[in-house]
């Protein structure tokens, strides 16, 4: 997953470092769990098919 400015930009991706499935939704800014809610929204669309999450942020 990605946060960039002003979307969260997600994929799914193969082993072999191909794009699955990919998307993007707008950053909640009201508050942080909205965030996370969000985030974890987005996880549990790809429930049961990926063995590890990585998370990027702007500084």
């Amino acid at each position: 997953m990605t946060s960039g400015v002003p979307f969260i930009k997600y994929a799914l991706m193969g082993e072999d470092g191909s794009f699955l499935e990919n998307g993007k939704t707008p950053i909640p800014a009201d508050s942080l769990d909205h965030l996370l809610d969000t985030m974890t929204e987005i996880g549990a669309q790809f429930e049961g098919r990926f063995e590890g999450v990585a998370v990027s942020m702007p500084d």
